[in-house]
């Protein structure tokens, strides 16, 4: 069976890393499934705090923003093939215990949810 997990991207500015934190706060408390960052520590303002990274170099002639793009379109590239996985932008908060739900609206190949919903 695959393991569902959730996957975070973020890379340069501290600012961004400050978000990711916070949300990471909320995840852990509330699910019980891994929580990978995907990120260019090499870019990094600040050290991503975390105990499951994959580290990417992302091509040098990017700027921050281009990197985080390359990084996000490419997270198929960069996971552990046969999970579930469950990307998640770094200013969306887990705030309740059915967080995990999530997983079971998946449909095959891929799904979007909306952006700015509940």
């Amino acid at each position: 069976m695959s393991k569902k997990c959730f996957v975070f991207v973020v890379c340069g500015a501290q600012e961004h890393i400050d978000t990711l934190h916070f949300s990471l706060t909320y995840l852990k408390r509330f699910s019980r499934q891994e929580i990978l960052v995907l990120t260019d520590s090499s870019r990094n303002e600040i050290p991503v705090i975390h105990d499951n990274i994959i580290d990417v170099q992302t091509p040098s002639a990017f700027n921050h923003h281009q990197a985080s793009i390359y990084l996000k379109t490419g997270i198929f590239q960069f996971v552990p093939k046969g999970n579930l996985y469950c990307y998640l932008d770094t200013d969306v908060i887990a705030f309740n215990k059915d967080v995990d739900q999530i997983f079971e609206q998946y449909k095959s190949p891929i799904i979007f949810a909306p952006d700015h919903c509940k």
